[in-house]
């Protein structure tokens, strides 16, 4: 019986390790998306632009996404975003911030309102549980070797 704890003791230490190095990967992934949303943000121009429409996305799965128009240097823009989402946080006519690069005025996102920010969240709380279920496994295998003393 002694030997089934052993295992079963160095069978928790595997699946910890693996729960840990999923947890450091999804965090790191969570990381990358924040850091490259935070770049796009703070290296761009800032101007007010309005919602002029809301479309439903090309994938059929349904989900409006925001059109914004929007002018830089008397040149009118118009920007769709990447997000579509059936909670619609934007209606016709609302303002919002748009961020975009001072040499190419067309690439452009709303402030706030990006891919990489979701991701990174998403990211990061999936790394989180993992992170978390790799302690607790330690906290488990400890007691069990403890207890086997």
């Amino acid at each position: 019986m002694a030997n089934t704890r052993v295992s079963g003791v160095k069978a928790l230490g595997v699946v910890r390790l693996i729960f840990g190095l999923l947890g450091l990967a999804f965090l790191l992934l969570a990381l990358g998306f924040y850091l490259s949303s935070t770049t796009f943000s703070s290296f761009t121009g800032r101007t007010q632009g309005t919602i002029t429409d809301l479309v439903a996305n090309n994938n059929g799965r349904g989900g409006l996404a925001p059109v914004v128009g929007y002018t830089v240097a008397g040149q009118a823009y118009t920007y769709r975003s990447d997000v579509n989402s059936s909670l619609s946080l934007f209606k016709v006519g609302d303002q919002v911030i748009i961020l975009y690069q001072p040499n190419n005025p067309q690439n452009a996102e709303i402030e706030g309102y990006s891919v990489g920010l979701l991701l990174a969240l998403i990211f990061g709380i999936i790394g989180l549980v993992f992170i978390v279920v790799s302690l607790v496994i330690s906290v488990v295998r400890f007691i069990l070797r403890r207890q086997r003393r």
